[in-house]
């Protein structure tokens, strides 16, 4: 019952009474979702040492949490520990190779330190095991143009709208790119969707 009242109270957003409820919980013995539930109330209140801690037991409890796993690599980001991040992040892949979470953080990863090839790659890996996800092919559209790839970008932005004739973002991104390179009438014909 407190672990089902702490996730209630977490959604209303009462942080301290989520934290209480949580906390009787782990009073009892280790259990990874509540572990989780409250790294994500530190994680919210800014405390990112605190919800790495918590993140990384609830790893530790259940190893089938790989999103624990991928959220500790965050809060390592949050913490200005980038290697660290990128150590954690291969170890998701590792545990759970197909793990959609864990496959867009290794990639924004490699984005991040500008290896645009390599998070090319990740997020194609991504894209071929999930394949009717549009943010996807927006964000490997973006990692392409940064890469100097702008015919890919293209495709890829393109393949996104197709994918989801309402995303906001793959609209954006193909008719930011199509400015870029002077085709105006299809970029306002983008940006007006």
């Amino acid at each position: 019952l407190p672990f089902a009242r702490g996730l209630a109270f977490a959604g209303l957003e009462q942080n301290d009474k989520a934290r209480a409820d949580f906390d009787k919980v782990l009073a009892q013995g280790p259990h990874a979702e509540a572990l989780e539930g409250r790294a994500w109330l530190w994680a919210d209140a800014g405390d990112h040492e605190r919800a790495l801690a918590d993140f990384r037991a609830a790893y530790r409890a259940d190893p089938t949490q790989i999103n624990a796993l991928v959220s500790s690599s965050y809060q390592l980001l949050d913490l200005g520990r980038e290697g660290e991040a990128m150590v954690v992040a291969d170890e998701a892949l590792k545990a759970a190779p197909d793990n959609y979470a864990a496959l867009v953080t290794k990639a924004a990863l490699l984005n991040r330190q500008g290896e645009f090839a390599a998070a090319a790659g990740v997020y194609q890996t991504a894209a071929r095991r999930y394949p009717k996800v549009a943010d996807l092919q927006v964000w490997l559209g973006r990692v392409l143009s940064a890469d100097g790839k702008t015919d890919k970008a293209l495709a890829a932005f393109e393949k996104a709208v197709r994918l989801d004739p309402k995303s906001r973002d793959g609209w954006w991104s193909l008719a930011d790119l199509l400015g870029g390179q002077g085709v105006s009438k299809r970029a306002l014909e983008a940006y007006d969707r």
